[in-house]
């Protein structure tokens, strides 16, 4: 599983300040888990909050893990 992913980078691309504002509203359910895919490095919308292998839509494979996965709260 690829744990490098920059979670402040992919936060503040979704219009947060930083990962703990982001982690505090998927974990609140105020929106939906964001994942990250190991194989395009896209973000994409919608995953489970445990999610390890889930489909990528951009490169169409099984690559997406939760942020909440990678930053090791799940």
């Amino acid at each position: 599983m690829e744990t490098n992913m920059d979670l402040e980078k992919i936060a503040q691309g979704e219009g947060y300040s930083d990962f703990c504002h982001m982690a505090q509203d998927i974990i609140c359910e105020i929106t939906d888990p964001l994942g990250a895919c190991g194989v395009c490095r896209t973000v994409q919308p919608c995953h489970e909050p445990d999610a390890t292998e889930s489909w990528c839509e951009n490169c169409e494979e099984p690559a997406v893990t939760s942020v909440l996965v990678i930053a090791g709260l799940i």
